[in-house]
């Protein structure tokens, strides 16, 4: 349907003057100027009969056209008779399938007619198309539904008025209870908060006067230290002694401080075991281990540290960082082979 189009060729609007019931003869040339041929059965047919002007018109009202190929010519003769009016007419025509489908360019042909018996009140034929009828209908139904509906409303509301004032009256008194209500509950409101204040100010003081109470404690052991020995660093009490070896677990260390586990977290492994191997050699600064590990389930790193103690002058301690995946899946496996190893070697020492 895309490819069928239609070219014609001279004159598409004619025009005549003739007069009353004569008959005459118009001839439009046309082409298939698409690219495939035309379908079996095309016409070239009036579309406007239905109109005044155009049935007054006499004559044909469809016209056989041939099968024309790409590039195809034919030319088109319709027979048509001036009406017996004196006046102006006009008809359109166009080319049609067979399914009533249209195609092409309308043409026209005007007829004025002069004398005749009864002269026309010069009523020009309007071409109008389906849809403006549909749309006018459409129109005047809503027009007539909105004027049933203003009158319906109009005889309503005289009933309905006395209820529609009660309806008013007992709402307007419903928003005075409803703004007492809210009144109240507003002042309901600040006194609760009030009260909360209050008692924020109360525990508040009662912080203060404990956190007071468990600084003094602090303070004192403070000054004991500072009266006491200058000449050494404080040690720790109560750890054992004749400890030879010390396993410690890296990947449970970098969750015990909040720091450590923030940049552990935020993919800072390398500064957060640094700063476990800090800790370390500052704890055995503190007391006498010959030997200790600080072992992780996966590093890159390996380490010695070199440090000496603050108990026994002198005395080398070696801190060893390391990784048990080169050996053991993890580190507690690792730390479990050790230790059983320590055992086999030395009966008489004593593992925790």
């Amino acid at each position: 349907f895309r490819r069928m189009k239609v070219k014609y060729q001279g004159e598409t609007k004619h025009t005549f003057e003739l007069l009353p019931a004569s008959t005459f003869k118009v001839c439009w040339s046309i082409c298939n100027h698409g690219k495939g041929a035309w379908e079996k059965g095309v016409k070239f047919v009036r579309v406007n009969k239905q109109e005044k002007g155009a049935a007054i018109l006499g004559g044909e009202e469809e016209v056989v056209v041939q099968e024309l190929a790409p590039g195809g010519r034919q030319e088109i003769h319709v027979s048509l008779t001036a009406p017996l009016y004196g006046g102006k007419y006009r008809t359109y025509w166009m080319l049609v399938f067979a399914d009533g489908r249209k195609f092409g360019k309308r043409v026209s042909v005007k007829v004025a007619v002069q004398g005749g018996e009864e002269p026309n009140k010069r009523v020009k034929p309007i071409h109008r198309r389906e849809d403006d009828d549909i749309r006018d209908e459409r129109r005047r139904i809503k027009r007539a539904r909105k004027e049933r509906s203003r009158v319906d409303e109009e005889g309503e509301s005289e009933g309905e008025s006395e209820e529609i004032s009660k309806e008013k009256d007992e709402n307007e008194e419903m928003n005075v209870v409803v703004k007492r209500e809210e009144d109240s509950d507003e002042e309901m409101s600040v006194v609760v908060k009030q009260e909360e204040d209050e008692e924020m100010v109360r525990v508040e003081q009662r912080g203060r006067k404990e956190k007071k109470h468990h600084r003094e404690p602090k303070e004192k052991k403070e000054r004991k230290n500072k009266d006491g020995d200058k000449d050494h660093a404080p040690v720790l009490e109560e750890w054992p002694e004749n400890i030879t070896h010390l396993f410690l677990d890296g990947n449970n260390m970098l969750f015990v401080c909040t720091c450590i586990r923030s940049m552990a977290l935020k993919r800072a492994r390398g500064k957060a075991e640094l700063a476990i191997e800090k800790f370390a050699v500052a704890f055995l600064e503190q007391v006498y281990i010959p030997n200790t590990t600080l072992v992780y389930d996966n590093t890159r790193t390996y380490r010695q540290y070199k440090t000496t103690s603050s108990v026994l002058a002198g005395q080398e301690q070696i801190l060893t960082v390391c990784s048990a995946t080169r050996t053991h899946s993890n580190s507690d496996d690792a730390i479990v082979q050790w230790i059983s190893d320590l055992k086999q070697r030395s009966s008489t020492k004593l593992v925790v």
